[in-house]
């Protein structure tokens, strides 16, 4: 137990919502796959399997319950996107890995796994509140939310490539330490939207049924995340 909390990445742990929450839960569960063989791809698999599960469940929700059960899943999805890379990890050291390609897929699923839960996340509930409503502004919102969360992180994957291509500094921790500072000293990763944040809004979202209020959220916020990265490279 304690090889595969050593396995767990390191650098996840300076968020106080990681450490103290996602953290123990996702230990436990890569402890157990590990236990029962399972793979890190096929964990990747199953939390996808949670975030299309947890949109269902959001369509077709007929009583609150099926909102909780929905946001319960999305929980177990977000945990399972920090399982893959600690099993990955512990079978690495282990000399237990195939091939590089494994290693390759892997990081490709990885991202690639919570853009799809989102998206999918975010169209049921979107068509769901529709539905509900007949407002269109929901739609309006919901597309404004996708678009932006997608836009976000294929911005933060092309800045992460553009530092390490012409060894650039990363500004925008230099900006959040800066607004730490100024904020009594607030862990910096409060100011960066992660997606511990993110994702913990997205369940607390589903749960109590608050679409109109998560599509604003990140319509703005994912939205201002890429065009704030957008300027800090401008003069660059």
């Amino acid at each position: 137990y304690q090889e595969v909390k050593s396995s767990f990445k390191e650098e996840h742990l300076k968020s106080p919502i990681i450490r103290g929450f996602y953290y123990p839960l996702a230990v436990f569960i890569s402890y157990i796959c590990i236990s029962i063989g399972i793979s890190a791809n096929a964990i990747n698999l199953i939390g996808v399997a949670m975030f299309l599960i947890a949109g269902g469940a959001i369509f077709f929700a007929s009583a609150p319950l099926h909102y909780i059960f929905a946001g319960i899943l999305i929980i177990i999805g977000y945990t399972i996107d920090f399982c893959d890379g600690t099993i990955a990890r512990y079978y690495k050291s282990k000399k237990n890995l195939k091939n590089k390609v494994t290693v390759i897929y892997g990081k490709w699923a990885d991202e690639m796994s919570g853009l799809i839960g989102v998206a999918f996340i975010f169209t049921a509930g979107m068509f769901r509140t529709f539905l509900e409503t007949t407002e269109i502004w929901v739609l309006f919102f919901g597309v404004m939310a996708i678009a932006g969360f997608m836009m976000m992180n294929f911005a933060a994957i092309l800045s992460e490539l553009i530092r390490m291509r012409f060894k650039i500094k990363n500004d925008a921790d230099r900006m959040r330490e800066k607004m730490s500072k100024g904020f009594f000293g607030l862990n910096p990763r409060i100011f960066s939207f992660g997606f511990e944040i993110q994702w913990s809004l997205i369940a607390l979202g589903v749960m109590f049924n608050q679409f109109y209020v998560l599509f604003v959220i990140f319509g703005i916020l994912a939205n201002a995340m890429w065009i704030a990265r957008y300027l800090i490279y401008w003069g660059k």
